[in-house]
């Protein structure tokens, strides 16, 4: 559960942080049946270092460029088109484009 700055609180399905070397990503299955539940922007990325917290539609969740950052680079659906060149976490991850086996 989140508070806004005036109290109101909210639910979230995902909440991840990113810390130096790893994330930490919590799924909140119950959650999305709630009245609680931010429905607009149901999903919290914390940058763990900075403490900066971004609240993202399941849209841009679920994008290319919030998955490269947070999901697992050995991932199948990411290890074949992209390859981890420089690790950064939390701040920036470096892939290189790889044609996929055919």
């Amino acid at each position: 559960m989140i508070a806004n700055p005036v109290g109101q609180k909210s639910l979230m399905k995902n909440i991840d942080i990113l810390g130096p070397e790893t994330v930490n990503d919590n799924f909140y299955p119950m959650n999305v049946h709630s009245p609680k539940l931010l429905t607009r922007t149901p999903n919290l990325v914390i940058n763990g270092l900075m403490g900066q917290p971004f609240l993202l539609d399941d849209g841009a969740y679920q994008s290319m460029l919030v998955r490269l950052l947070r999901d697992d680079p050995e991932n199948p659906q990411i290890r074949k088109y992209f390859r981890l060149v420089a690790e950064g976490i939390p701040f920036v991850r470096i892939y290189e484009l790889v044609r996929p086996d055919k």
